[in-house]
C-alpha cells in the first residue's frame, strides 16, 4: 500500500505504523534483559524452595528416626525417601548432603538426577555424602545457629562441659537465645541462652557458654559431657594445660563448616587484633578454617577413643604481633579479602579460666 502525504488519514496511519515499529524495536531490545532478570529472580526463588523442601523432608525423616527408635521398626528406602542431612550454598551453588549411613543401610546410592527428581527441580546442584547422626547427643564439633537461620552456621561448640555449651564469644550477645544443631545438619536440637562471656577486648580468650532452656525437638536432647564427634566416631575429652601448647605440635580441628582439618602450631603467646578488639597470649596454627568454625575444638588424639582439648578456634587475623607487644604487624597482603591472615586459637586453660569452669 502506498500512502500520500496529502492524505490526513494516510498520514495518521503512517504515524501509527512508525509508533508500532518504534515500540516493537524498544521491546525487542528490553525483553532479553528483562528475561535475564526474571530468570535470576526465578533461580533465587528456586534455591529458597529447594532449601524449604529439604528442611521439610528432614523434619519428617527425624520423626521417622524417632519412631524407628521407639518402636523398634524399620522403614524401607521407599517409605523413608532420600535421607537428606545437609543443605548449604557454596560459591552460589546449592550443595545437598545425604546421610551415608542410611544409604549404606538401604543399599542404595542416589545420583544427582535422583535428587533433582525428588526435589522437582532442574537447578544444577552438587550432591555429597556425609556421616552424621541426627539422633546423637550434642557434643564438641556440633554447630551453633540462629533458630530462624538454621542453614547458616555461625559458630561451633567447643565442648559440652557440666551441662554448659562452650562456644566462641564474638558470634553471640549475652542473654541471646540461639539454637544448637547437630554437626553438619540443619536440625536445631537445643534452645540455648548465652549466660556468660569473657571480656573480649584485652582478654585472653574469646569464649562464651550457654545453658539449655528447653527440650522441644525430635532430636535426643541429653548432653554427652566431655565428648567430641570426629570423623564419625565419639572420643572422650581430657583437658590440656599451658604446657601442652608447644611449637610444631600437630593439632586437629573439627568445625561446623570445614569439618575435620589439621595442621601445626606455628607460634605461641601472640597478641591478635580483630578490629578494635585485642586478644592476648593466643596461638597461631596453620589448619584450614572458614566462617562458621569459630569456637571449634583444637585437639590432639591421645588414644583410640580419647582426645586432649588444647584450645578454641577464634578466627583469622591480619594484625598480629608475634612478640606479644603493641606494634601489630600487618600479615594480610590484601586486608579486604583477608589474604595472608593468620589463624588464631585461644588455649583451653585461658577459656576455662575466663568462663570459670
Amino acid at each position: 500500500m502506498i500512502f500520500s502525504y496529502g492524505d490526513n488519514n494516510n498520514m495518521k496511519n503512517t504515524k501509527t505504523i512508525k509508533t508500532i515499529l518504534f515500540v516493537s524495536l524498544i521491546a525487542a531490545m528490553i525483553l532479553p534483559f528483562s528475561g535475564m532478570n526474571f530468570a535470576e529472580a526465578k533461580q533465587v526463588d528456586d534455591k529458597s524452595l529447594v532449601k524449604e523442601k529439604i528442611k521439610d523432608k528432614m523434619n519428617k525423616q527425624a520423626d521417622k528416626d524417632k519412631k524407628e527408635k521407639d518402636s523398634n521398626t524399620k522403614y524401607t528406602s521407599d517409605e523413608y525417601g532420600i535421607p537428606y542431612n545437609l543443605i548449604f550454598e557454596e560459591n552460589g551453588k546449592l550443595v545437598v548432603g545425604i546421610d551415608a549411613e542410611k544409604t549404606k543401610e538401604f543399599g542404595k546410592q542416589y545420583s544427582k538426577d535422583d535428587v533433582k527428581i525428588d526435589l522437582d527441580t532442574t537447578m544444577d546442584l552438587d550432591v555429597r555424602y556425609y556421616v552424621f547422626d541426627r539422633e546423637a547427643s550434642l557434643r564438641a564439633g556440633d554447630g551453633m545457629v540462629h533458630p530462624d537461620r538454621l542453614t547458616e552456621s555461625l559458630a561451633t561448640i567447643t565442648v559440652v562441659k557440666s551441662g554448659k555449651i562452650v562456644t566462641t564469644g564474638h558470634a553471640y550477645a549475652l542473654n541471646e537465645s540461639v539454637a544448637a544443631g547437630m554437626y553438619g545438619t540443619t536440625t536445631a536440637c537445643q534452645e540455648v541462652k548465652i549466660t556468660k562471656d569473657s571480656n573480649y577486648s584485652g582478654a585472653y580468650a574469646d569464649a562464651a557458654y550457654g545453658i539449655d532452656m528447653n527440650n522441644n525437638s525430635s532430636c535426643n536432647n541429653s548432653f554427652i559431657n566431655d565428648s567430641l564427634r570426629y570423623n564419625g566416631n565419639t572420643y572422650s575429652v581430657t583437658y590440656g594445660t599451658a604446657s601442652d601448647i608447644t611449637l610444631n605440635k600437630f593439632i586437629r580441628m573439627v568445625g561446623m563448616k570445614s569439618g575435620a582439618t589439621s595442621g601445626y602450631i606455628l607460634d605461641v603467646d601472640v597478641t591478635a587484633k580483630f578490629g578494635n578488639d585485642v586478644l592476648n597470649d593466643q596461638v597461631v596454627g596453620n589448619y584450614a578454617s572458614q566462617g562458621g568454625d569459630s569456637g571449634a575444638p583444637i585437639f590432639s588424639i591421645t588414644g583410640s577413643s580419647s582426645v586432649k582439648l588444647l584450645g578454641q578456634h577464634v578466627g583469622k587475623a591480619c594484625e598480629v604481633d608475634l612478640n606479644s607487644g603493641t606494634n601489630f604487624a600487618q600479615w594480610c597482603s590484601n586486608p579486604q579479602t583477608g589474604e595472608g591472615a593468620l589463624t588464631i586459637f585461644s588455649p583451653w586453660d585461658q577459656v576455662a579460666t575466663h568462663l570459670g569452669i
